[in-house]
Parts: C-alpha cells; structure tokens; sequence
C-alpha cells in the first residue's frame, strides 16, 4: 500500500509543476515603451500594423 502513496504523491508532484504559466524565455520578453504620436500618425501605424509593424521596421533598420 506504501508504494500506492508514493505513487500518489509523485503524481501530485508532477500536475504541481505543471500549474500556471511556463516561464517567458529571456530572448523572447518584450517590453511596453510609450511613444508620443498625433492621432493621424497612431491611426497610420494601426493602419499599416500596429506593434508588429513598428518591430519590422526597427529590426530591419540599420544603425547610424
């Protein structure tokens, strides 16, 4: 019967682990930045993408 506890428990262990969010992967964490945009230029972005777009753009852009 000890080893139907053990069992048990280990079992309880594992779906313990399992609970919740996994952790973010350093490479991929993202960070919020504030950017101060005219009404017409927020609807431009939104228009052309968003978020996704303006991380295109600054992945794709060289460095002075």
């Amino acid at each position: 019967m000890n080893t139907e506890d053990e069992e048990f428990e280990r079992i309880e262990q594992e779906i313990k682990r399992k609970i919740g969010r996994p952790p973010i992967d350093p490479a991929h964490k993202k960070q919020m930045v504030a950017v101060s945009l005219s009404i017409q230029q927020r609807e431009k972005m939104r228009l052309l993408g968003g978020s996704a777009w303006v991380q295109k753009q600054i992945e794709k852009a060289k460095l002075p």
